[in-house]
């Protein structure tokens, strides 16, 4: 039976979700044997539970909400020896920029939120133990080749008790499938960003007009002031709506392409990693595209973030305009998130590939 090893803030807070989000679906649907430091029946220190239950794992499953400091100083251990890590967070703002783009799953802890986590987390799970989803870490990235990089070095015996095989299985996508999906889904994200660009500049003109026409009135005030001021900032919502609409379309969109993309990066580092000869004939020159790629997200990033400035500072006047003006910031703020780990995972992939120019 596979292990899982589960590093959480010792907190009541977090009890439903070891249980409901972790423990359970991977017990019952993968046949894992789920558990965590707290959980088990030991008298021994707790370093010792703690690293025990490290290396007898499989999987690492570590919760970083809250920036919790026991938290990351396990994940260093995990990391340091060479196991499977699925990251978890409730806010974005908890992991460090630098771990965003390993694994990192974004939960909420409303029903739909909490159920889109479970069938998040079980697809990387899944990934892991059938060999289709290479996994990646700050060691395994950056750390000096040499023998002190090997796996045996890092903790982890060649043919251990693993229950979890190598990655590379013969069953999944090649190389040049990964490529031609990735370049495909680059499109995707093209096509995605630009349509939200036409949406997003419409939208600007219409706080802008609207705001002229509420200074307009606000200049020659009389009986009638506060209904005309009503009657334009419920127009206003009504140009706002569509644009939420189609954010909420385009932003699971958006988080898929960006999986699928980051994943098949991993899978082609780690195949660089073991037949370097291969990468170099069959990939196309990744750096300058992914450097076009962070300079468009980068923008991206700063003008939705200015475009939420705008719209947080409008007044709470009118309650319709109230419910868009949330809804506004809601999927911005996750359009955002999902943008700000896609970088994080473009510019760790620019810092893999830019020493050796593969």
């Amino acid at each position: 039976m596979p292990k899982a090893f589960v590093i959480m803030p010792f907190n009541e807070e977090f009890d439903s979700v070891y249980q409901e989000l972790i423990k359970l679906p991977l017990e019952e649907k993968h046949g894992f044997d789920v558990g965590k430091a707290n959980d088990m029946d030991s008298q021994q220190n707790i370093l010792r539970t703690i690293m025990a239950g490290i290396s007898d794992s499989d999987v690492i499953i570590a919760d970083l909400t809250t920036s919790n400091p026991n938290v990351f100083y396990e994940l260093g251990i995990a990391h340091a020896v060479g196991k499977p890590v699925v990251l978890l967070t409730q806010s974005i703002e908890d992991v460090p920029f630098d771990l965003q783009s390993y694994n990192l799953i974004q939960y909420s802890t409303h029903i739909s939120g909490f159920n889109k986590a479970k069938e998040d987390i079980s697809s990387r799970v899944a990934g892991i133990v059938d060999r289709t989803l290479p996994f990646g870490d700050p060691v395994s990235d950056f750390y000096p080749e040499g023998e002190n990089s090997t796996p045996t070095a890092r903790g982890i015996e060649s043919d251990g008790d693993s229950e979890i095989g190598n990655w590379r299985g013969s069953d999944g996508p090649g190389l040049i499938d990964r490529v031609v999906e990735t370049q495909s889904k680059y499109e995707e994200l093209t096509t995605i960003m630009n349509n939200l660009s036409e949406f997003m500049q419409q939208m600007g003109e219409d706080v802008g007009n609207s705001t002229d026409r509420i200074a307009r009135i606000n200049a020659n005030p009389n009986q009638s002031t506060a209904a005309a001021i009503q009657s334009e900032l419920r127009r206003l919502a009504s140009k706002i709506a569509p644009f939420n609409d189609q954010m909420e379309i385009s932003n699971p969109q958006t988080a898929q392409i960006i999986k699928v993309i980051s994943d098949n990066w991993e899978w082609i580092l780690s195949s660089a990693m073991e037949q370097p000869e291969e990468l170099e004939n069959e990939l196309p020159e990744p750096i300058p595209e992914l450097t076009q790629l962070h300079e468009i997200v980068d923008e991206t990033r700063t003008s939705y973030s200015s475009m939420l400035e705008t719209i947080e500072s409008l007044p709470h006047m009118e309650r319709r305009l109230n419910r868009e003006k949330e809804r506004l910031s809601r999927v911005i703020r996750a359009f955002l998130d999902n943008l700000q780990m896609f970088d994080a995972s473009i510019l760790r992939i620019l810092s893999r590939l830019e020493p050796n120019k593969l």
